[in-house]
Protein backbone atom coordinates (compact mmCIF):
# COMPACT_ATOMS: atom_id res chain seq x y z
CA UNK A 1 0.00 0.00 0.00
CA UNK A 2 3.15 2.50 0.89
CA UNK A 3 4.73 1.42 -2.56
CA UNK A 4 1.76 2.32 -4.44
CA UNK A 5 0.57 5.65 -2.76
CA UNK A 6 4.88 6.51 -3.49
CA UNK A 7 3.96 5.73 -6.59
CA UNK A 8 1.14 8.13 -7.02
CA UNK A 9 2.46 11.15 -4.94
CA UNK A 10 5.51 10.75 -7.42
CA UNK A 11 3.64 10.91 -10.62
CA UNK A 12 1.52 13.50 -9.34
CA UNK A 13 4.58 15.16 -8.39
CA UNK A 14 6.17 14.76 -11.93
CA UNK A 15 3.45 16.39 -13.69
CA UNK A 16 3.89 19.35 -11.74
CA UNK A 17 7.18 19.23 -12.46
CA UNK A 18 6.69 19.36 -15.98
CA UNK A 19 4.02 21.78 -16.50
CA UNK A 20 5.91 24.73 -18.63
CA UNK A 21 6.75 28.17 -18.03
CA UNK A 22 4.73 30.41 -20.35
CA UNK A 23 7.24 31.73 -23.22
CA UNK A 24 7.41 35.54 -23.89
CA UNK A 25 5.77 36.70 -27.03
CA UNK A 26 8.34 36.64 -29.71
CA UNK A 27 7.98 40.57 -31.44
CA UNK A 28 7.02 40.08 -34.94
CA UNK A 29 6.80 42.87 -37.95
CA UNK A 30 3.17 44.62 -37.95
CA UNK A 31 1.41 46.91 -39.16
CA UNK A 32 -1.34 49.62 -37.52
CA UNK A 33 -3.64 51.61 -38.23
CA UNK A 34 -5.27 54.34 -35.50
CA UNK A 35 -4.85 57.62 -33.90
CA UNK A 36 -1.89 60.05 -33.26
CA UNK A 37 -2.56 63.02 -31.74
CA UNK A 38 0.15 65.86 -30.79
CA UNK A 39 0.05 68.52 -28.05
CA UNK A 40 2.37 71.51 -29.85
CA UNK A 41 2.59 74.76 -28.14
CA UNK A 42 0.70 75.99 -30.81
CA UNK A 43 -2.50 73.52 -30.55
CA UNK A 44 -3.67 69.88 -30.60
CA UNK A 45 -2.89 68.10 -33.72
CA UNK A 46 -5.53 64.77 -33.94
CA UNK A 47 -4.89 62.28 -37.05
CA UNK A 48 -7.44 59.01 -36.55
CA UNK A 49 -6.12 57.38 -39.91
CA UNK A 50 -2.02 57.16 -38.71
CA UNK A 51 -0.37 54.50 -40.17
CA UNK A 52 2.39 52.94 -37.76
CA UNK A 53 4.91 50.41 -38.67
CA UNK A 54 6.64 48.06 -36.02
CA UNK A 55 9.74 46.04 -36.91
CA UNK A 56 11.61 44.34 -34.42
CA UNK A 57 15.59 43.83 -34.19
CA UNK A 58 16.59 40.11 -35.01
CA UNK A 59 17.20 39.42 -31.20
CA UNK A 60 13.98 41.08 -30.29
CA UNK A 61 15.81 43.54 -27.99
CA UNK A 62 15.05 46.63 -29.76
CA UNK A 63 12.51 47.85 -32.51
CA UNK A 64 12.38 50.87 -34.89
CA UNK A 65 9.03 52.72 -35.17
CA UNK A 66 7.85 54.74 -38.69
CA UNK A 67 4.98 57.21 -38.45
CA UNK A 68 3.45 57.83 -41.99
CA UNK A 69 2.40 61.27 -42.94
CA UNK A 70 2.80 62.54 -39.24
CA UNK A 71 2.34 66.13 -38.58
CA UNK A 72 3.50 67.48 -35.11
CA UNK A 73 1.53 71.00 -35.53
CA UNK A 74 -1.30 72.18 -36.54
CA UNK A 75 0.48 74.66 -39.24
CA UNK A 76 2.96 72.23 -40.24
CA UNK A 77 2.88 72.59 -44.41
CA UNK A 78 3.77 69.08 -45.06
CA UNK A 79 3.79 65.55 -43.20
CA UNK A 80 6.64 63.37 -42.72
CA UNK A 81 7.73 59.60 -42.43
CA UNK A 82 9.16 60.35 -39.09
CA UNK A 83 11.17 56.89 -37.63
CA UNK A 84 12.27 56.37 -34.07
CA UNK A 85 15.03 53.88 -33.87
CA UNK A 86 16.05 52.06 -30.88
CA UNK A 87 12.82 51.35 -28.69
CA UNK A 88 13.98 49.10 -25.98
CA UNK A 89 11.36 45.67 -25.89
CA UNK A 90 10.48 43.85 -22.94
CA UNK A 91 8.38 40.47 -23.42
CA UNK A 92 6.37 38.95 -21.48
CA UNK A 93 4.41 36.36 -21.63
CA UNK A 94 1.05 38.31 -22.48
CA UNK A 95 2.41 41.51 -24.05
CA UNK A 96 5.53 43.13 -25.06
CA UNK A 97 6.27 46.70 -22.98
CA UNK A 98 7.86 49.24 -25.72
CA UNK A 99 10.27 51.78 -23.63
CA UNK A 100 12.82 54.46 -24.88
CA UNK A 101 14.74 57.82 -23.48
CA UNK A 102 16.68 60.28 -25.67
CA UNK A 103 16.25 58.62 -29.06
CA UNK A 104 16.80 61.30 -31.85
CA UNK A 105 13.63 60.67 -34.73
CA UNK A 106 14.67 60.81 -38.30
CA UNK A 107 12.94 61.92 -41.31
CA UNK A 108 13.34 62.88 -44.91
CA UNK A 109 15.75 60.36 -45.87
CA UNK A 110 17.46 60.12 -42.69
CA UNK A 111 17.68 62.97 -41.57
CA UNK A 112 17.96 63.65 -37.92
CA UNK A 113 16.03 65.87 -36.19
CA UNK A 114 17.59 66.62 -32.79
CA UNK A 115 15.25 70.03 -31.70
CA UNK A 116 12.44 66.22 -31.43
CA UNK A 117 14.36 64.19 -29.15
CA UNK A 118 12.23 61.82 -27.89
CA UNK A 119 11.57 61.05 -24.09
CA UNK A 120 9.77 59.14 -21.90
CA UNK A 121 8.65 56.64 -24.38
CA UNK A 122 6.38 54.14 -22.73
CA UNK A 123 3.60 51.80 -24.51
CA UNK A 124 2.93 47.99 -25.39
CA UNK A 125 1.55 45.64 -27.78
CA UNK A 126 -1.08 43.37 -26.64
CA UNK A 127 -2.67 41.01 -28.88
CA UNK A 128 -3.94 43.13 -31.75
CA UNK A 129 -3.13 46.81 -30.77
CA UNK A 130 -0.41 49.03 -29.60
CA UNK A 131 -0.27 52.07 -27.42
CA UNK A 132 2.12 54.49 -27.19
CA UNK A 133 2.85 57.89 -25.07
CA UNK A 134 6.41 59.50 -25.87
CA UNK A 135 7.00 63.10 -25.83
CA UNK A 136 8.46 64.93 -28.92
CA UNK A 137 10.75 67.64 -28.24
CA UNK A 138 8.34 69.22 -26.15
CA UNK A 139 5.21 68.26 -27.24
CA UNK A 140 3.75 65.66 -25.50
CA UNK A 141 2.19 62.52 -28.03
CA UNK A 142 -0.20 59.38 -27.79
CA UNK A 143 -0.53 56.77 -30.33
CA UNK A 144 -3.44 54.27 -30.35
CA UNK A 145 -3.80 51.55 -32.95
CA UNK A 146 -4.86 48.34 -34.31
CA UNK A 147 -3.84 45.57 -36.57
CA UNK A 148 -4.35 46.83 -40.32
CA UNK A 149 -4.82 44.47 -43.20
CA UNK A 150 -2.69 46.85 -45.60
CA UNK A 151 0.85 47.98 -45.17
CA UNK A 152 1.87 50.91 -43.65
CA UNK A 153 4.06 52.17 -46.31
CA UNK A 154 2.69 54.39 -48.59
Amino acid sequence: MKIKFFAIALAALSLIACEKTPEPIAPEEADYIGTLTVEASTGTVVDNESRLNFTPSEDGATADIVLFQAKFAPGMPLRLDTTISGVTLTSTPEKIILSGEGIIPTAMGGIPFENYKISDLKGEIVGDKISLSLTFGSAPATYVGKLSEAPAAQ
